[in-house]
Order: structure tokens, then C-alpha cells, then sequence
């Protein structure tokens, strides 16, 4: 499946679960490659126990991060 972006991927994968899929894991919000590029990872829990990890770089990164934090503050 092809997504907009990597935040569209997190969105599309928890609502599939349909509330069992879950954000397991966010790296930090300052975290960066050795190249000083800004890097996040979002690892996807789902009910039949399948993992996903979505990566951002850059801005995109940032962006990501700041509303992966805003879901998980909203489906808890």
C-alpha cells in the first residue's frame, strides 16, 4: 500500500485495527542521524501481534513526531 506520508501511514494503520492497533514506540523528539539530518521512528503494534516501523527524516520528522504525541494524548 502507498501512503501520502509517513503520518497519513500511522493514521491509516491504527484506524485498521479499528482501536487494537496502537503506537508501541516513538523515538525521541531530538533525535538525529550522525549526518545532523532529524530522524523519527514510529513503531505500530496491532492486535494479531504484527509489527510496523514508519521512519521520517528532516522536517517531515518533526512534524511526524509532534502528531504521533498529539494521537496517543487523544486515544488514551
Amino acid at each position: 500500500m502507498v501512503y501520502e506520508s509517513s503520518l497519513d501511514a500511522v493514521k491509516q494503520l491504527i484506524l485498521v485495527g479499528e482501536n487494537s492497533n496502537y503506537v508501541s514506540w516513538i523515538s525521541d523528539e531530538d533525535s538525529m542521524l550522525m549526518n545532523g539530518i532529524n530522524y523519527c521512528l514510529v513503531e505500530i503494534t496491532c492486535s494479531s501481534g504484527a509489527k510496523f516501523a514508519i521512519h521520517a527524516y528532516g522536517e517531515e520528522a518533526l512534524s511526524l513526531h509532534c502528531e504521533v504525541k498529539k494521537l496517543m494524548r487523544t486515544n488514551h
